[in-house]
């Protein structure tokens, strides 16, 4: 866990738990596993519509944090690379989100249906 534990997402989004607030902008930082910082956005965000602010979430689902084909296993690489990515013939990740790898979003899931 020290390995991860010193990185941080500088742009402030997760590609490895999508729905997840960048802890780094709460006060509440990463206690309780980031409980206290879920906790901290969904009170902002209740504030922010008590006072007639519209809040736009943008989230990022085409790359995941894994990089290309040499990039750490921390999720969906560990699952099934032909699935989760677009691969090349060779099984070079398709760099078509600029971020070393793009989401497979055309998964079969209900192929034998």
């Amino acid at each position: 866990m020290g390995f991860y534990r010193s990185r941080f997402n500088f742009w402030g989004y997760s590609t490895v738990n999508f729905f997840s607030p960048m802890g780094r902008y709460s006060s509440a930082s990463l206690s309780n596993c980031g409980l206290c910082a879920i906790n901290e956005f969904k009170y902002l965000v209740k504030e922010a519509h008590k006072c007639g602010i519209e809040v736009i979430m943008d989230v990022v689902f085409n790359h995941t944090a894994e990089g290309n084909e040499n990039g750490p296993i921390v999720s969906f690489r560990g699952i099934d690379n032909s699935v989760f990515y677009m691969l090349a013939p060779k099984g070079e990740f398709y760099n078509y989100s600029g971020c070393g790898n793009t989401f497979n979003l055309i998964i079969p899931l209900y192929d034998n249906l």
